[in-house]
């Protein structure tokens, strides 16, 4: 008797429906190296998705709030299938989507929610006890409502050793992000200034950055930016990994991210070149396509220090 095939859950986000409706091609320089379009196989779960080093996936996907409504369907498990999504993996995952969309929270505070849920079930990962997962990022919710989790995060201190070290470390990195001819000019240019600065002018720097908030006015008028972004991260990538032992190095690359990325907007900003619809999810797409270049996690012994001193 033939066996049959199970069915698994199958998901597909909006962005990934239109991309697919799409009648001309993208011609970007990712998309000249590998398509877009992807879907991620599991033994028990099939995700479709797109490569956001796409620059046409990085305009669409993060500006648009209704990027991420899921679609979902029953289909026969794929052959040659990854192995199966863990519960545990899943319920890592999903408590950080939860902490990452929360509404009553900023960008910083969401991140640092996540480190401390992160922390906690790297240290409780050996247990594989869903329930405790689950009450972790609850309690870290109701620690949101009561305004406790503000409080904590407000008292972190400010440590800039940290931050110096990945300023420096962006100013090395070449950026071929798909920008207009003037703003491309800009960029190189601050970068380049960056690089031969002394410790002492690029701490003032440092300052001049923290001060801008270029992105974060943007960002205002697109609140899908930060939260596509982690979403993203948490569906294409299954943030923060299977491994519960890199948990603390993923929480970091996640506020490397933010950091970096704040970092060039507001360079480009003080360039007379502001944020917009073109150039930020340009950077974004040039990021992620330069993430393998990139060794952030040399900088520091202890990741999640360096995560949350990017943060404070």
């Amino acid at each position: 008797m033939k066996t049959e095939t199970p069915l698994i859950d199958s998901y597909s986000p909006e962005f990934v429906l239109r991309l697919h409706e799409m009648k001309t091609p993208c011609t970007c320089e990712s998309c000249q190296k590998e398509p877009a379009l992807s879907q991620l196989n599991w033994a028990n779960e099939s995700r479709h998705s797109a490569r956001l080093e796409c620059d046409h996936v990085a305009r669409d996907m993060l500006l648009d709030p209704q990027s991420f409504v899921l679609h979902s369907a029953k289909i026969p498990a794929q052959e040659g299938a990854m192995e199966p999504l863990s519960g545990w993996h899943r319920a890592v995952n999903q408590g950080c989507i939860n902490l990452l969309i929360c509404g009553e929270l900023n960008t910083e505070e969401k991140l640092y929610a996540t480190g401390v849920f992160l922390s906690k079930m790297q240290r409780v990962a050996g247990d594989n006890d869903l329930n405790a997962v689950s009450e972790c990022w609850q309690q870290l919710l109701e620690m949101v409502e009561n305004g406790a989790l503000r409080q904590q995060f407000r008292q972190l201190p400010e440590i800039e050793t940290y931050k110096l070290e990945q300023l420096r470390h962006i100013s090395l990195q070449p950026v071929d992000a798909a920008l207009d001819p003037l703003s491309a000019m800009a960029l190189t240019l601050k970068l380049n200034e960056l690089n031969v600065l002394s410790d002492d002018y690029l701490t003032d720097s440092l300052h001049e950055i923290k001060q801008d908030n270029s992105l974060a006015l943007f960002a205002e008028v697109h609140p899908s930016l930060w939260t596509n972004y982690f979403i993203y991260r948490c569906y294409h990538d299954v943030f923060p990994g299977r491994d519960p032992q890199n948990y603390s190095h993923a929480f970091m690359s996640l506020c490397v991210d933010y950091f970096s990325l704040n970092v060039l907007c507001s360079l480009l900003a003080q360039s007379d070149c502001p944020p917009d619809e073109d150039n930020v999810p340009a950077l974004f797409a040039d990021w992620r396509r330069t993430a393998l270049q990139r060794d952030s996690a040399a900088l520091s012994a202890d990741p999640l220090l360096m995560g949350l001193s990017l943060l404070s």
